[in-house]
């Protein structure tokens, strides 16, 4: 399918300036009447204002644990919030104990096949703590099977 270029401004009114909103409105933008789109339809140029603040994560239903998920791109923000760039490496490589608690949120995309709001407090080894909000969005080639989670995350760094 080819995506035509956008028509609206997915941040125009004031609550859709949140970031987990404008991803999800886009997402559905770009998914129509499927399930949920492709990886190769999310195209960085229609979401630029937020890409720094998106992720992407390998994953489908032969992942059964941390070590399984593979972070695929990570926007400069989220390389910031997490103080490394974790890109090509599993979520069980984030130096944060919340490592499970993040493969429990993909694992009820991949069940639900639905978008996941979640927000919390992830505490670094460094010992800053993250307060964030994300949406997790599922993406996939056939629109049965997920191959990949599109996130998205604000978040506010505390020590």
């Amino acid at each position: 399918m080819v995506i035509p270029p956008l028509t609206y401004d997915l941040s125009f009114s004031r609550s859709s300036r949140r970031i987990t909103s404008v991803l999800k409105n886009y997402w559905e933008y770009v998914r129509d009447d499927r399930s949920f789109p492709s990886m190769s339809e999310i195209r960085k140029n229609d979401i630029n204002h937020i890409w720094d603040n998106c992720f992407m994560v390998k994953a489908d239903n032969s992942c059964m644990s941390p070590d399984d998920y593979r972070y695929i791109y990570l926007g400069e923000n989220v390389k910031k919030a997490f103080g490394e760039d974790l890109t090509g490496m599993t979520i069980e490589k984030m130096h944060a104990p919340e490592a499970v608690h993040l493969a429990e949120k993909y694992e009820r995309v991949l069940a639900t096949k639905l978008p996941v709001y979640d927000s919390g407090e992830l505490h670094l080894e460094n010992g800053q703590t993250i307060l964030y909000r994300q949406i997790l969005l599922p993406l996939g080639e056939n629109g049965i099977t997920i191959t990949s989670i599109l996130g998205g995350i604000s978040y506010k760094i505390s020590d």
